[in-house]
């Protein structure tokens, strides 16, 4: 009886050349990756990255589809090379200097790109492919942190803290405008629908402290509550950092 079948080891696809070898025999290589993984963002952008396939890319650069695979072996390392291509956007400083308005700079330049390219949360930013756009990023936040007591895990931990943050964040962003599309409804529109549910919910006496929300909860808008919880990432960073460098007491 045969034994279980052993996952076949994808090798990084930036260990491949940005041109296949030149063949002896047929066509001579006449694109480049970076032409290809343009197109595919060009593609995911405007349609979607389900609508995204090798074929629709080749299409896109006059290539066969057969064509596109000597430089982009799978569509998973293209997804790779999508996701890299947005880190790559981030406007960060070559040396970081203050760690608290540095990591703020690089939540906001994360979130701004992930909008302009929707499909990259699903695909997934922290997937960490080690492409040369993400190590620019992880560089600079870990440098940023470095020298602040924390072990290097730690500092990892705190990264990946604050982009699937921002992940989230803008997922839910996306998720509300994808339904206000869908509906046809504005956010207001939408919650004024759920008044009469709501003042049923409130009059019950069950729900006290939502019933305080309605009364006491300020409105804040999008940036004001991206701004807020970017804030509140960095305050448990910074109270980590404190818990790490802090001297041993009794039953430390």
């Amino acid at each position: 009886m045969a034994g279980p079948v052993e996952p076949a080891r994808r090798e990084p696809i930036w260990l491949r050349p940005e041109r296949p070898e030149k063949p002896q025999r047929g066509p001579q290589p006449a694109y480049t990756r970076s032409e290809i993984v343009a197109a595919a963002v060009a593609i995911a952008d405007r349609e979607g990255v389900e609508a995204m396939t090798m074929r629709k890319v080749a299409t896109a650069i006059g290539a066969g589809t057969m064509s596109v695979y000597r430089y982009v072996p799978s569509k998973q390392d293209l997804y790779d090379l999508m996701v890299d291509t947005v880190w790559s956007e981030l406007a960060i400083p070559d040396t970081p200097g203050d760690w608290r308005p540095e990591l703020s700079t690089l939540a906001a330049e994360l979130r701004v790109a992930a909008h302009r390219h929707p499909w990259a949360v699903s695909v997934g930013l922290s997937g960490w492919g080690f492409g040369p756009g993400f190590l620019r990023c992880f560089e600079f936040a870990l440098s940023a942190l470095d020298g602040l007591g924390m072990p290097v895990s730690r500092m990892v931990e705190a990264v990946q803290l604050l982009v699937i943050f921002v992940e989230a964040f803008v997922t839910n962003e996306l998720r509300d405008a994808e339904l206000a599309r869908e509906t046809g409804m504005s956010e207001q529109q939408r919650w004024m629908a759920r008044i009469p549910y709501v003042q049923q919910v409130v009059a019950s006496g069950r729900y006290p402290m939502f019933a305080r929300l309605l009364t006491e909860g300020d409105h804040v808008n999008a940036e004001l509550q991206f701004t807020r919880g970017v804030d509140r990432v960095l305050d448990g960073i910074e109270a980590g950092i404190a818990q790490e460098t802090s001297p041993p007491g009794p039953g430390r």
